[in-house]
């Protein structure tokens, strides 16, 4: 109602409104909603209580003062050849129009039910409407109790001049309420996002999945391929390994920018799009790591290459049993480095992998915080932190060996 009162009058002073109609109030906190509508003898108050109750109350809210079943079947009947047509629009199963009653005061009308009995309402004079709601039942449900106004005012020690008058008290509800559930509220304010994010996450979609999936292939192919690089260029003093190196290094002087567009054609041209080979690439070698390695295994003692010889171990024999043991430390921080860059991918993965079902955990990230709370996307990061805190810790000990111990030496 104060969507028609205020445009009308405002709402920081009651002067105007006094001024218009005969009721004077004093502030708009005394103001009451008329269950009925107003008589003649208040004809602005009238026109604007029909006003409210045409345009701006929903239907569930109004009830017939005598209710008419009769009157309300014959109205359907004529909008409705039979009975099959009105089931079909209100989603119902009555076997009759006999059977169709109007709604009462606790029936909660929707859809086309409620715009049926809006139309029946307003064919309907205003004096039979009648308002509902809990404001108005919290007002019977005193005066039932209290008989009397004073023993009202009494009671809860206040000055209404209606029963109507007296406020539900919401707000000493739901301070009741949250002292009594505290700790279950408690927990669930706390949770409510972790389980949004869980269930969207790794119940309802594929992100944390394909993430897991990705950053395994990844690792396993950078942990084979580059050492496998690196060793052929220690063990096999070759004529142009230097210049190989050269070339290596020298792809990491350009942004993995630059690239994306080429890669993202051949992709494109192989049919290799939205899989795991064409995220994996990027990650399966680097030029940079293949010169790092191949100086961690010039410092590895040739005599064991040459004992191995001796003793008949062939060459992958030797690099995995000699080279790769001996190497744990720097194959760790590989490791975690393609993790991190795996992990972490988002723009690469988005270009080469748009399908939602091949998107990885930073690209489904980007796009749910397009539609989640901030609160969700809070939830959401520090659940994809988590991964990432596990590696390192698990990690860490054989990097610090890398490190501590040829110091030691």
């Amino acid at each position: 109602f104060q969507q028609i009162i205020y445009p009308a009058y405002g709402q920081s002073d009651v002067e105007r409104y006094n001024a218009a109609h005969t009721r004077r109030i004093e502030s708009y906190d005394e103001f009451e909603l008329p269950r009925r509508v107003p008589g003649e003898d208040q004809p602005v108050l009238r026109a604007e209580w029909i006003e409210f109750v045409e345009e701006s109350l929903n239907a569930t809210f109004v009830r017939m003062a005598d209710p008419d079943n009769e009157a309300y079947r014959e109205f359907l009947g004529e909008r409705y050849d039979s009975i099959e047509s009105l089931n079909q629009v209100w989603n119902k199963e009555f076997a009759s129009f006999e059977q169709v009653v109007m709604p009462d005061e606790r029936e909660r009308v929707s859809g086309a039910q409620r715009d049926d009995y809006r139309d029946f309402l307003e064919r309907q004079p205003p004096e039979q409407w009648v308002l509902v709601g809990p404001e108005y039942a919290w007002g019977d449900w005193l005066e039932q109790r209290y008989g009397t106004l004073e023993e009202l005012n009494r009671a809860h020690e206040a000055s209404y001049r209606s029963f109507q008058a007296a406020p539900i008290p919401v707000s000493h509800a739901e301070l009741a309420f949250a002292q009594a559930n505290s700790g279950g509220l408690r927990w669930e304010f706390a949770t409510r996002n972790f389980v949004n994010v869980f269930n969207e996450m790794i119940l309802q979609g594929r992100p944390f999945l394909n993430t897991i999936v990705f950053v395994i292939l990844a690792m396993t192919t950078a942990l084979l391929i580059m050492p496998l690089g690196a060793y052929a260029l220690s063990r096999f003093k070759l004529p142009g390994t230097y210049r190989i190196l050269l070339i290596l290094l020298a792809t990491t002087a350009f942004p993995p920018m630059v690239g994306m567009i080429p890669q993202f054609l051949m992709l494109r041209n192989l049919g290799l799009l939205n899989t795991f080979i064409a995220l994996m690439l990027p990650v399966a070698i680097n030029g940079y790591w293949v010169f790092l390695l191949k100086g961690f295994f010039d410092s590895l003692p040739s005599e064991l290459y040459e004992a191995a010889t001796i003793d008949g171990a062939s060459e992958m024999r030797m690099f995995f049993q000699i080279t790769m043991s001996l190497s744990k430390p720097i194959l760790a921080v590989l490791g975690l480095n393609v993790f991190n860059q795996a992990y972490m991918m988002f723009l690469y993965a988005l270009i080469v992998a748009p399908s939602e079902d091949m998107w990885i955990l930073s690209v489904w990230l980007y796009q749910y915080q397009q539609e989640a709370s901030m609160a969700g996307v809070f939830a959401a990061v520090l659940i994809a932190a988590i991964p990432t805190l596990v590696v390192f810790l698990l990690a860490q000990r054989t990097i610090m060996r890398g490190i501590v111990i040829p110091t030691e030496k």
